[in-house]
């Protein structure tokens, strides 16, 4: 069940950032939150992760790390407005959080050979 979970979340920030991308809204890292967010501190774990996993001939590491990188990206695209034209500071933001969730999202999956669709 964690595979289309996880292949459905890479769907759906891709989906966001096309969305921005119509919108003419840019991604950008300047104007970030004042708090570190949850979500940051996931996306920063993911280098251990990956040679945790190595070093320990363990790929559920990697699992586990991108079920709980999902989980939280669908939560903060549930909390947060990631794409409002009326703020584009603030989602230029929100966008460059989502594509970091879509890269490591990516090469996490690239890495156990799970594919990713382009639409679901």
């Amino acid at each position: 069940d964690s595979g289309p979970y996880l292949q459905y979340s890479f769907v759906r920030a891709q989906s966001v950032l096309a969305r921005a991308k119509e919108l003419g809204i840019k991604i950008s890292a300047k104007n970030g939150e004042s708090v570190i967010s949850e979500l940051e501190h996931i996306i920063y774990r993911f280098p251990e992760v990956v040679i945790k996993s190595t070093s320990e001939y363990a790929p559920h590491h990697i699992a586990t790390y991108l079920v709980d990188l999902a989980r939280s990206f669908n939560a903060y695209y549930g909390e947060k407005k990631i794409v409002d034209p009326n703020h584009k500071e603030i989602s230029e933001y929100h966008l460059a959080l989502t594509e970091a969730v879509a890269i490591v999202l990516k090469n996490g999956l690239d890495l156990l050979g799970i594919k990713l669709p382009e639409k679901m």
